[in-house]
């Protein structure tokens, strides 16, 4: 039997909920789960990945969606602890495993939805970088990545340890990025769920139409075709 732990204190205040009812236990969670935007056509019958997946909040959200196979990662043990007995207690469909982001396979665990959010700066800070860190979330993604990170490093967390440069993580490298691999890249929105925090500035991406080249193995080709022409067609 599965006893049902408490919510870990190191779990981010924008994924608290009550571990009994399921619901947002304050504002900022709950303003959060809204401005994703998320609807039911997008996750009906899908298999996600939530990678990082904290409390479980986004893995919850997913099978309140429609998800039918939910598979939540994340390397901290007290949050993977509290949420194997949130599912236990519940009896969800949601498998879990403590694993860090490396350690991602596509074989087991690639997914039709891969949710990378409030990640990928950490993942620069922790010794990655942005390049590789998308190649291999591309190689997980099997229809849609969203991916929710700060604009730049002005954000205060990131700001605060002084590791990660300017230069080495931007919204402009993102997103360049992500379009050597994505057919569309849409900026969702700009997440409000922090409140007023000075400098605080995080975006919504949603990724989709993985390309079957990256772009940036022919960035050195000519994009000049002789058949192409600009002339006006004949009379």
């Amino acid at each position: 039997m599965t006893t049902l732990k408490s919510l870990p204190e190191n779990s981010c205040a924008y994924e608290e909920y009550d571990p009994k009812t399921l619901k947002p236990v304050n504002e900022s969670t709950f303003t959060r789960l809204m401005e994703l935007g998320w609807k039911k056509e997008d996750f009906a019958g899908k298999s996600v990945l939530d990678i990082g997946g904290n409390s479980g909040i986004l893995s919850l959200y997913a099978h309140n969606l429609g998800a039918q196979n939910i598979h939540y990662v994340d390397v901290q043990a007290p949050l993977v602890e509290f949420f194997e007995s949130v599912v236990g207690e519940h009896k969800l469909p949601i498998e879990i495993e403590r694993k860090g982001f490396l350690e991602l396979n596509t074989e087991k665990h690639s997914k039709d939805i891969v949710l990378c959010m409030e990640v990928l700066h950490w993942l620069v800070d922790q010794g990655g970088n942005v390049q590789d860190s998308i190649q291999k979330l591309t190689d997980l993604t099997n229809e849609t990545l969203f991916l929710e990170t700060p604009w730049d490093v002005k954000e205060p967390s990131i700001a605060a340890k002084g590791v990660v440069l300017e230069e080495h993580y931007n919204i402009e490298m993102i997103i360049r990025e992500l379009q050597a691999h994505f057919e569309t890249v849409e900026m969702v929105r700009f997440m409000t769920y922090f409140g007023n925090m000075a400098d605080s500035k995080r975006i919504l991406i949603k990724a989709t139409g993985k390309r079957t080249n990256n772009l940036q193995s022919s960035a050195n080709d000519s994009v000049i075709n002789e058949d192409y022409s600009l002339a006006p067609a004949a009379a």
